[in-house]
């Protein structure tokens, strides 16, 4: 049986879906041909999340984003085709519990059960807290960390400039944290893509200058990374490295990561209005905050943040490789 499972929307959200591809290899077995399908444009590295994942035969790219159907359409030379980013396959009533009480990782594994169960496939959704992501590394990923060696103790910034409002910490306090840091005696190094922040206080700054890939291993060498609730926050999840995770509170972060994962640290202000999740994407990355001030995430102070990051130090957390997840 060849089956064509897509992908949709950013870095972050495909790393989630990896548990569902998980559960597709053990209900669909060994010798069915998975092809996982992902769109290129605009979310560059989205197509290498999954590369290396033994769960999946092929690995395809859309390449016209504009005209990604987000709806299942038949892949040339398949049997079935599998969505995970759609969510015509619930009622409006089942999208608002989902959303409020269900894992996202869980999500897409209903989601996939949901389309399975419409051929004759059966399975059971995980339950209990929310699954770890799979991120498979290969040893051309792990170029930075020859090239750059750890010699004291490592800070990992990204201040991503084209996430939503309400996933962005104010530059103000960004660049009092960078100084603070710098302050501990702490190497400070930033990453990100073209466009992303510059820190000139930061020691090293490799934005632009690294692939997905690589910038998810590098990050294996940190002792904390500190960003914002987006892809590499996954990754780093993926990955067991210790987080300081700028998140907010645009939507709840158990059901994101597992509650008791000491790697992780979710920072925001819960308000009266946390928790909401507007189901129009297009509405929810433009203008989700019903107060138009993005409180829950510009109110995280500078102490908080230099406080949980000095903790992930002293802890002592810091994955020495990533060869636990390599390939």
């Amino acid at each position: 049986m060849r089956v064509a499972i897509d992908a949709y929307w950013g870095i972050g959200d495909v790393l989630l879906q990896t548990p569902a591809i998980a559960l597709a290899r053990r209900l669909l077995g060994p010798k069915a041909h998975i092809v996982h399908r992902t769109m290129e444009v605009p979310l560059r590295g989205q197509d290498s999340v999954v590369w290396g994942n033994s769960n999946i035969n092929l690995f395809d790219t859309a390449e016209d984003y504009e005209h990604y159907p987000m709806v299942p359409e038949p892949a040339p030379g398949v049997d079935l085709t599998i969505n995970l980013g759609g969510y015509q396959w619930y009622t409006m009533d089942e999208i608002a519990g989902y959303q409020k009480n269900l894992p996202h990782t869980h999500m897409f594994c209903d989601m996939l059960l949901r389309q399975l169960k419409r051929v004759g496939i059966y399975g059971s959704s995980p339950t209990g807290p929310p699954l770890r992501p799979e991120l498979h590394l290969v040893d051309e990923d792990m170029v930075m960390i020859r090239q750059l060696p750890r010699t004291r103790p490592r800070v990992i910034l990204c201040r991503a400039t084209k996430g939503a409002p309400m996933k962005t910490w104010p530059t103000a306090k960004w660049l009092a944290l960078v100084q603070a840091l710098k302050g501990r005696g702490w190497e400070i190094v930033v990453v990100g893509v073209d466009g992303d922040f510059h820190f000139d206080a930061a020691h090293f700054d490799l934005i632009g200058k690294l692939s997905f890939r690589q910038t998810a291993a590098f990050l294996t060498t940190a002792d904390v990374y500190v960003g914002h609730g987006d892809g590499l926050c996954m990754a780093a999840y993926a990955l067991y490295v210790p987080q300081v995770c700028l998140w907010g509170s645009f939507c709840d972060p158990d059901r994101y990561f597992a509650s008791f994962s000491p790697d992780v640290t979710p920072l925001g202000r819960i308000l009266d209005c946390s928790y909401r999740f507007t189901y129009d994407r297009s509405a929810w990355l433009k203008d989700a905050c019903p107060r138009k001030t993005y409180d829950c995430i510009r109110g995280i102070e500078v102490d908080e943040v230099l406080a949980a990051v000095e903790e992930k130090v002293q802890c002592g957390l810091r994955v020495e490789s990533p060869a636990h997840n390599c390939r």
